[in-house]
């Protein structure tokens, strides 16, 4: 299966308010949290409160990923 264009990929970030799973490090351990985020065509914007475990995790260590799939089954 050919890589999906960039207009492939721009409307399946933007359509239909996906949830989104960042995973961030936690005492050098996966730990990762569903997130909303928006998507302008080049960025990423997840706003978490000051407080959330996650934004603790990227202030200590800013390595993370972030997945987004379909919440349909194949």
């Amino acid at each position: 299966m050919p890589p999906p264009t960039n207009d492939e990929t721009n409307a399946f970030l933007t359509e239909g308010g996906r949830i989104g799973k960042l995973g961030t490090l936690r005492d050098g351990w996966p730990y990762v949290n569903p997130i909303w985020y928006e998507w302008d065509g080049s960025t990423f914007w997840i706003i978490g409160k000051p407080l959330a475990q996650f934004v603790k995790n990227l202030k200590a260590d800013e390595r993370a990923f972030l997945v987004v799939d379909k919440d349909d089954f194949p």
